[in-house]
């Protein structure tokens, strides 16, 4: 789908997309798209991708329950 994407991809994720199978055929990636929340899980794919920079310190997990406590629905 993006022919450069595979060239911006970190040796570690390369080795991880192999043991996944490796890269969709075109067939393989249409009916990929056709599922739902395809585009969504690419969106995800990406900002994943944007995350790995080598040395960046980890938040704390107080970060993380803060941001859950902002973002969650009372039931």
């Amino acid at each position: 789908m993006d022919a450069h994407y595979y060239a911006r991809l970190s040796a570690d994720s390369i080795r991880s997309l192999a043991l996944q199978g490796g890269v969709f055929s075109a067939h393989e990636a249409e009916a990929f798209m056709q599922r739902p929340y395809a585009a969504d899980a690419l969106q995800l794919r990406r900002w994943d991708d944007l995350a790995k920079v080598a040395g960046q310190r980890t938040p704390d997990l107080a970060h993380f329950l803060a941001t859950a406590a902002r973002v969650s629905v009372a039931a």
